[in-house]
């Protein structure tokens, strides 16, 4: 199975849409092949079949932390500090 995209996140928000459906962000690290393997999947009638385990992670990894001012680490220039 070469098209599994693997990859570690958190749960940022969890939202329902007007049509009731369900809409789930998630913060990840920063790893290029997840992020292109996830844009390439973004087409029209592709969808991504899903499956979720939640851990608590060892003291050593470092949780994603949300003190992280988001403009540092982008270098879109709307988003650069002004």
């Amino acid at each position: 199975m070469d098209n599994v995209i693997k990859f570690s996140a958190q749960v940022f928000k969890v939202a329902t849409t007007i049509d009731g459906g369900i809409r789930l962000t998630l913060d990840m690290n920063t790893d290029p092949q997840t992020m292109t393997a996830l844009i390439q999947a973004k087409q029209p009638g592709i969808i991504l079949e899903c499956a979720c385990l939640a851990i608590k992670p060892e003291e050593t990894i470092k949780p994603i932390d949300d003190t992280i001012d988001r403009r540092e680490l982008t270098r879109n220039p709307l988003y650069a500090k002004q």
